[in-house]
């Protein structure tokens, strides 16, 4: 409706890395995701070694990767407009080199991530240790994020894999429902094997 148009009408706009003024909250979102632990911790330091760099999203993550790019292409010295921005965004380049996968480099632990849509073996909910908890693929997450402990797995030499945060068993129960329940040795239903 008409109060939506308006509302979408009404933002403010700052200048941001010497572009010009652009969109304030997308200004916002770009420099507190460069100024977040994630992109400190795990992408900065291994971004220098890329012989490229492909910045895509959708609709927020859209307006942010365009203002990335656009910024961390700039150049700037550091007398130029913008250059606060630009030294927060851009990155040196270091000699190129093959980068382990995100979660065998930085995880400690085994994730069970499905190839097909990168997704990982969860209990559901937030850190769940009940007793019958569905196991599910869901989006992997970060090792320093504090949520990442339910989907690390420890597979035993009798073929059973336990949850590194509930110490609970992956169990198949029923036909095609997998469950964390107790371990009990010697149960089939919570055997796994990895074959070539």
């Amino acid at each position: 409706d008409l109060l939506d148009w308006l509302a979408n009408l009404d933002f403010a706009i700052l200048p941001f890395c010497g572009l010009g003024y652009v969109h304030a909250g997308f200004r916002a979102k770009v420099l507190r995701m460069v100024g977040g632990i994630d992109y400190k911790q795990v992408i900065q330091p291994q971004i220098k070694h890329c012989a490229s760099v492909t910045v895509a999203g959708h609709s927020l993550g859209g307006a942010q990767a365009e203002l990335f790019t656009a910024c961390a292409n700039r150049m700037l010295q550091s007398n130029d407009e913008g250059f606060h921005d630009y030294r927060a965004v851009s990155f040196s380049k270091a000699k190129t080199k093959k980068l382990k996968e995100f979660h065998a480099d930085h995880a400690q632990g085994v994730y069970l991530r499905n190839k097909g849509n990168g997704m990982c073996m969860d209990v559901k909910g937030t850190l769940s240790t009940d007793y019958r908890s569905p196991i599910i693929l869901y989006w992997c997450e970060f090792p320093n994020a504090g949520f990442s402990q339910d989907q690390k797995w420890e597979m035993k030499a009798d073929g059973s894999l336990i949850n590194k945060r509930s110490g609970k068993c992956m169990v198949m129960d029923g036909s095609d429902t997998l469950v964390q329940m107790a371990c009990s040795a010697g149960d089939v239903n919570q055997q796994w094997e990895v074959t070539p």
